[in-house]
């Protein structure tokens, strides 16, 4: 860790020289300012904290391809209903959403659209279909109470019936988790959303789709941002604008940028194998990757390195699909009031498919809702990684904590669907929990927050000095740290005895000099100073939770 530390305080010494000799050059010359190009290391890193109405300035200060996509990311609507990519995965909640921040949110936030726009409202007559039926663009009771968005991934026939409740995926880390198997099913060319095939196959708008991350983006805006349920790009009034292949190719780099490059190694005696401090979470990272006597699969079979491809032999690793039951376990439990609103439909979930027929029609979600979903009740492999600061679990929020996520691979309803199971006892599933949490808490220092604060440092560097971009990346900043807070407390881990061993205290310091940095009335060096120190302070705290 050291000779970690010392190399980032030489680049960052260099960096801030040298941004100093450009902003000197450039005031003297009037020249344009070289901080515009594109530094020597990736941009991409969050910026909006909710909804995105107020412009990100970050395009006046960063100009490369990724920060063009991340300003599409949080303020784009494309003359849609007011919603942008960043409605649904604000940056705060690690870009997803949750019931509790739903809950925070004004009247009139573009994620309630279907509350008070008529043309998408369900039953209203402006969205009846050619049949008279009512189609149905959201359900805001479900929406509200577990943070599910409608999905017709199986198509529009007959959106009365025909749709899913989804949980929202984070965006974190795609660039290690959606490479398609080699012997899997093409297209989707790429594995996105909960089953796989989250992005269209077709022609959209004359723009033709393969089931690609850019794709994905695509379908997100004929999904989540007409103005009407027409879904029309052309005629008088259109729904929405088509993005062009610039903005999807920016959407896509920023996408692909963001978080994490590659997963850590687990693999037992590895030069580089990832080595805890907690004797806890170390023996929870071993029982994730063996398994445990008695059981027929490891966690790590389908999860290698704990992120999303799974390990299939003579195979390479790929995200793929599995049946784990997840479905069944939902409806078994259908009328526990802590899973579903009694009275709202909640259709059967088929999974991945390619089969309009579909032979998964023996369950009924809801009295008078028959499935009207396809599939083959299978579902992608989500990383790991972000679990603990991610929750609730599933495409369908079925399930609420940690613990439970890990007990449900000895259910029932796994036992049945994958003829497997990890029978972790309560001991073990303790220790496997504080495993992901400590390399969630370790994967937000390293691909998260030291990568904003050069971010920060960058703007700080750029004249004239660009106050709201730097506070919105303190404020990103902030969080993340606070999420490596809780996650640890939930889990007591690090956070006993004095200075320096104890992470929380290290983790406190760094949040207050990140407030301090915010203040703009303090000279350019001493906001940098506070982050530097911030800086230290998070890698001390890396220090703290591995070798």
């Amino acid at each position: 860790m050291n000779s970690q530390k010392h190399l980032r305080s030489i680049g960052k010494m260099f960096l801030l020289l040298l941004s100093g000799v450009f902003l000197t050059l450039a005031n003297l010359s009037n020249l344009p300012n070289p901080l515009n190009s594109v530094p020597p290391f990736r941009l991409g890193q969050l910026l909006s904290t909710a909804s995105a109405e107020v412009a990100t300035g970050f395009p006046a200060v960063f100009d490369d391809l990724v920060t063009q996509g991340e300003d599409l990311f949080f303020n784009e609507t494309f003359a849609g209903n007011g919603r942008t990519c960043g409605t649904c995965h604000p940056a705060t909640e690690n870009f997803t959403l949750t019931a509790d921040f739903i809950a925070t949110l004004a009247p009139d936030d573009p994620l309630f659209v279907a509350e008070f726009i008529p043309a998408l409202m369900f039953g209203a007559p402006e969205n009846l279909d050619a049949l008279g039926r009512p189609q149905r663009f959201e359900n805001p009771a479900l929406m509200r109470a577990f943070g599910l968005i409608t999905e017709n991934q199986d198509g529009m026939g007959d959106m009365e019936r025909r749709f899913n409740m989804r949980s929202i995926p984070h965006n974190i880390g795609l660039s290690a988790s959606i490479l398609t198997p080699a012997d899997g099913l093409t297209p989707p060319d790429d594995r996105t959303g909960w089953s796989g095939d989250g992005a269209p196959i077709g022609t959209i708008n004359g723009i033709p789709a393969t089931g690609r991350l850019e794709d994905f983006l695509l379908g997100a805006i004929v999904q989540h941002y007409p103005l009407t349920l027409r879904r029309s790009f052309t005629g008088p009034e259109p729904d929405f604008r088509s993005p062009t292949q610039a903005e999807l190719d920016a959407l896509t780099a920023f996408l692909l940028d963001l978080g994490r490059q590659q997963d850590p190694v687990l693999l037992a005696g590895a030069a580089d194998e990832l080595i805890l401090k907690d004797a806890g979470a170390e023996a929870g990272k071993v029982l994730f990757r063996d398994g445990v006597a008695g059981g027929t699969t490891s966690c790590a079979a389908c999860h290698i390195n704990a992120g999303a491809n799974a390990d299939v032999t003579g195979s390479t690793p790929a995200n793929r699909n599995f049946d784990t039951g997840i479905e069944q376990f939902l409806q078994n439990r259908l009328n526990d009031p802590t899973v579903t609103v009694v009275g709202e439909p909640r259709p059967v979930d088929g999974g991945f498919g390619t089969n309009p027929a579909g032979d998964f029609t023996t369950l009924l979600a809801q009295p008078g809702f028959e499935n009207e979903n396809f599939g083959d009740l299978t579902f992608n492999t989500p990383s790991l990684i972000e679990a603990a600061d991610t929750p609730p679990f599933f495409h369908n929020n079925a399930i609420a904590t940690l613990e439970d996520s890990i007990r449900f691979y000895n259910s029932i309803e796994f036992q049945q669907a994958s003829d497997m199971a990890i029978p972790f006892n309560e001991v073990q599933v303790a220790q496997v929990a504080n495993f992901l949490r400590v390399i969630n808490a370790l994967d937000n220092i390293d691909n998260r927050i030291l990568r904003q604060a050069d971010r920060a440092l960058l703007a700080l560097a750029h004249q004239p000095t660009p106050n709201a971009v730097i506070d919105r990346i303190l404020l990103i900043m902030i969080n993340d740290v606070d999420d490596i807070r809780v996650v640890l407390n939930d889990g007591s881990l690090h956070n006993s005895g004095g200075l320096p061993e104890n992470a929380i205290k290290r983790l406190d310091q760094a949040t207050k000099r990140l407030q301090q940095a915010m203040n703009t009335n303090a000279s350019v060096n001493a906001r940098a100073h506070h982050i530097e120190v911030a800086e230290e302070e998070l890698l001390a705290v890396r220090g703290v939770l591995r070798y």
